[in-house]
């Protein structure tokens, strides 16, 4: 399960993802700043920025790769979620 942490400027989530689900899951964060209106963050295999969130992707050889996101914190709520489908 992901693990969440905040600050004064990010929300960060942290989650282990096996090697053998990035070609047969596709896998995202969703932000949303009002629960009905959600923008998807698609994570892919490397690091990488989708608009103001910041994906990193720690290779850790055989085992699980780390999956950092940042989100930054808006004036207004700030709310995200995993999502996870089959590919």
């Amino acid at each position: 399960l992901p693990t969440a942490a905040a600050s004064a400027t990010h929300l960060t989530l942290v989650f282990a993802r096996a090697d053998y689900s990035e070609d047969h899951l596709a896998l995202s964060v969703q932000t949303s700043t009002d629960l009905s209106t959600w923008t998807t963050h698609t994570l892919g295999a490397t690091s990488s920025t989708s608009g103001a969130v910041v994906i990193t992707v720690t290779e850790n050889g055989s085992a699980a790769d780390t999956v950092t996101v940042q989100v930054p914190l808006s004036l207004t709520r700030t709310f995200a979620r995993l999502r996870v489908e089959e590919d």
